[in-house]
Formats: structure tokens, C-alpha cells, sequence
């Protein structure tokens, strides 16, 4: 939406229609992806702090309460210890 702004300002023009088309038609593998329900399992590429603390938001939004497993993995890079405690202080207050 940044970049989209930016083109208008530069002189594009870029209809609202075609817009909401293309957010309505957007996939995002592996971001908040349902892959199966009965139960839900929901998938998450999250790779940072900021990325989880927004997975966590959409879950507690979109998603009803109920007990979450968590199956997770990092490469060393990441900041795996600051993405776990908040994942960790979320299940402990979710279950």
C-alpha cells in the first residue's frame, strides 16, 4: 500500500478497483495459511519479534480460543529467544 501511494504521488494512476482486486485475489503461503481444519492448523513463516507479536495478534482476532500447539523452528540468525517468550507467555495464558 506504501509503494501503491508512492506511485500515485509520482503521477500513476492505479484504480481503487484494481486494488481491491488484488488484495482480495492475494495468497500469502505459509503466512497465517489454514492448511487443514478439524483441527485448525494454521502455518507461519514468522521471522522476527515484530512478525510473531503479528501472528499472535491474528490468532487471538481471528481465530477461537482454544489450546495451541506450537511447533516451531529457526535458523541460528534469528532472534529465536525473543520470538519464543512471546509465544511462550501466549500459550501459557491461552491453555
Amino acid at each position: 500500500m506504501t509503494a501503491l501511494g508512492q506511485l500515485r504521488r509520482s503521477g500513476w494512476h492505479v484504480p481503487d478497483a484494481a486494488i481491491g482486486t488484488a488484495l482480495a485475489e492475494l495468497t500469502w503461503p505459509a503466512r497465517i495459511e489454514v492448511v487443514a481444519r478439524r483441527p485448525t492448523v494454521v502455518l507461519d513463516a514468522a521471522h522476527n519479534v515484530a512478525s510473531v507479536e503479528a501472528l499472535i495478534e491474528t490468532l487471538d482476532a481471528c481465530f477461537a480460543p482454544a489450546r495451541r500447539i506450537l511447533i516451531f523452528a529457526s535458523t541460528r540468525d534469528k532472534d529465536h529467544r525473543g520470538m519464543l517468550q512471546r509465544l511462550v507467555a501466549v500459550s501459557k495464558t491461552s491453555c
